[in-house]
Formats: C-alpha cells, structure tokens, sequence
C-alpha cells in the first residue's frame, strides 16, 4: 500500500496541486519551467497565484515575495522540495518559507527582515539544485492552513532587463506517511555589515559553539548564499572531545556567479561542537560594496539542512557568530 503524495507547485503565474498514489521521483538539478499555458494536474485544482513579475523600468535589484494558503487536515512532511527556473536572465536567488501569515498572490517587493520569523526551507542560488529529503526526516506541514510563500532576488546590474518576465518557482511534493523526525534549517555565517574596499579581497571567518540540543543532530545538506562578487567558501566541523577532529563538510575555491552548487552532507554533531565557516570576495571595481541585508549587498550565509527540528529561529546561528575579517 503506498501513501499518498500531494504535489504542489509554486510558480508565478500558476500554482497547481494533486495528489498521486506514488511518489515521483525528481532530478535534483534545477529544471526549467514547462511551457507558460502550464496544464492543470490530471486530479487536483489549478489555483492562480497572481501575476507574472516583471521586471521594473530603471530597477537593479528587487526582491519580492508572492504566496499562497493551503489546508490540511492533518500532518504531513516534505520530502521533495525542487526549484523550477524560468529566466535565469534576472533571477539571481529563491528562498522557499512557511509563512506566519498570508502572502499575497502578486509579486510584492518584500525586504529580507520581513522574512525573518517564517520558516526557512530551502536557498536556491544559480547552479544549486533541489532537494530529496533522507528517508529519516521531512520537512512538517501543520493541521491548519500552510502559508507557502516564495521570496525572489531579481538583478538587472547594466539597466538592460527592464520589462524581462518572470514565473520561477518550486514544486514540492509531501507524504502523509510520516517520517521519524521532522527537519529544520539554520544559517551559519554573518549577519553584521561590513564593506570590501575597491580593488581588494576580503574574507570572512566565522564560528559558532553548537548548544546542547545539537547533541546526535544530523546535518544532511547545504547550501551558501553569496553574491556577484563571491569566489570561495567552505565550512568545518571541530569537536571539543576529539581535538584532532577537523571535518571539511564542503569546500569550494571556484566560486563564481552562475555557479554556486549546494552541498550533500551527511555529519552528526554533538553539543560543544564548533562550527567554522568563510566566505572570500574579490571586488575588481572602483566603488566600496556591502556585505549585508539589502538586496543588492554582497551575502555570507550558510544555509544547512538537518534533524531533528529544534523549533527556533533559522537565523540564529548566524545572529550569534563571532567573526573576523581578513
């Protein structure tokens, strides 16, 4: 006997629902979106989310968010989250969340602190792909209503993209057949400002002593979030009971743009472990850039997914990193 599978996709333009005897299995690689007159599913509802985003007149950067409600009668778990691009022209990053409330349906420029008391799910940055959760987790859907609701980061650095469309998205498929732990995410990194001088490299070392609910956590997979600017990253795991441990959970010196993969981990931590991350930029220009918030700014978050969920603020680790520049 299988358990049913509800597929939804969040897409600008279109949300479609069904439910399916079967899992389906998904490319963990990001896929392009279908055909814009995207059908609606054999069994379930097509529900219209809005309007296509498009790309305002003398805009650089912008970030919107766009959402949609759906209920449930009782728990399920994700287990398959996977993002579907429509033009990587503008699109430069996605942030999948649940929501604390409801989210418009039409694209809505919303900044990140906005964000900050929903529940992250999964980054999506150029070159990074979905996301099959291990047999042993799931992401939680409440009984209630989920307020699903996307965040994009669009770019238009030359002013030559004004009036370029978009309807990115994910789609996502969840099981009533529960899993036996339900998964969280948190980002490691830096959420202090800082600039990179013109012409310069800068990198940015930072750690975090895990606190007692880590002990026998399972961290099974990563991803960074950077910006144009970006060129190296890795993180590590040490352990205050083995001094020799010195674990590289992912490392990448070829950090570029359109190329910024996730990472598949599989590590178990332990409380009073500590948890060292860097990013490096490299500014060829002539004018100072940010490293913070705002959408425009460079970024330094690691973004892991891990269980089971400690039901606290995904943020935190990176609220409570101590950092050095070099």
């Amino acid at each position: 006997m299988h358990a049913r599978i509800f597929s939804l996709s969040i897409l600008l333009g279109v949300v479609g629902c069904s439910s399916e005897p079967d899992l389906v299995a998904h490319t963990t690689a990001s896929a392009a979106l279908p055909s814009p007159a995207m059908p609606a599913p054999s069994s379930g509802d097509t529900i219209v989310v809005g309007e296509p985003y498009v790309m305002p007149s003398g805009a650089k950067s912008e970030l919107v968010c766009v959402g949609v409600d759906v209920p449930r009668s009782a728990k399920r778990h994700v287990v398959s989250i996977v993002p579907r691009i429509d033009n990587a022209k503008i699109l430069v990053g996605m942030r999948l969340f649940q929501a604390g409330w409801s989210v418009s349906s039409v694209p809505t420029p919303c900044a990140r602190y906005e964000t900050a008391s929903w529940r992250l799910l999964h980054v999506w940055t150029p070159g990074a792909g979905g996301l099959e959760l291990p047999p042993e987790a799931g992401f939680p859907e409440e009984p209630g209503t989920t307020h699903w609701a996307v965040q994009l980061q669009y770019e238009n650095v030359l002013g030559l993209s004004s009036g370029e469309s978009d309807r990115s998205g994910y789609e996502l498929e969840t099981t009533e057949a529960l899993r036996p732990n339900d998964a969280g995410v948190f980002a490691f990194g830096a959420q202090q400002p800082m600039t990179i001088p013109p012409r310069a490299k800068r990198t940015l070392t930072c750690e975090n002593v895990l606190w007692p609910q880590w002990d026998a956590a399972t961290i099974f997979a990563a991803s960074v979030e950077m910006n144009r600017l970006g060129r190296s990253t890795w993180m590590q795991r040490l352990s205050p009971r083995d001094p020799t441990l010195l674990e590289t959970l992912y490392a990448s010196s070829t950090f570029e743009p359109g190329n910024r993969p996730s990472f598949p981990i599989s590590t178990r931590t332990g409380s009073g472990d500590v948890i060292r991350t860097r990013c490096g930029w490299e500014n060829l220009g002539d004018e100072p850039v940010v490293v913070g918030d705002d959408a425009d700014d460079e970024r330094c978050l690691h973004v892991v997914a891990y269980y089971p969920d400690m039901r606290v603020p995904w943020y935190l680790p990176a609220a409570l990193s101590r950092c050095a520049v070099e």
